[in-house]
């Protein structure tokens, strides 16, 4: 039974590689690409913040594949941007397989 007012997104969504790809493009390599640019200018300030917005489509449990999950939800503290990007990777190249 579907609570009131809740959406199941899950069965709105068409997952294509191409639109997955893109999504990732913008909200994560987007942002890093921001926040790699806008460092200089954080170094000369007093009182540094990056704010990260996100939203509940963001969550682990929306990503298809146990092992991107548990690498992006285990020893966090120790991720790297090259481990990241490297599962990000394999996660495009996962999804492309199994679509096909």
């Amino acid at each position: 039974m579907q609570e009131a007012g809740h959406i199941d997104f899950k069965k709105l969504l068409t997952e294509t590689y191409e639109l997955t790809e893109e999504c990732l493009q913008i909200n994560y390599y987007g942002a890093k690409r921001t926040s790699e640019a806008l460092i200089p200018l954080l170094q000369r300030s007093d009182s540094p913040r990056i704010v990260n917005v996100s939203s509940s489509m963001g969550k682990l449990e929306n990503i298809l594949g146990d092992r991107v999950k548990v690498l992006l939800s285990t020893d966090v503290e120790n991720l790297s941007k090259e481990s990241v990007d490297e599962v990000l990777t394999e996660f495009l190249i996962d999804l492309k397989e199994s679509l096909l």
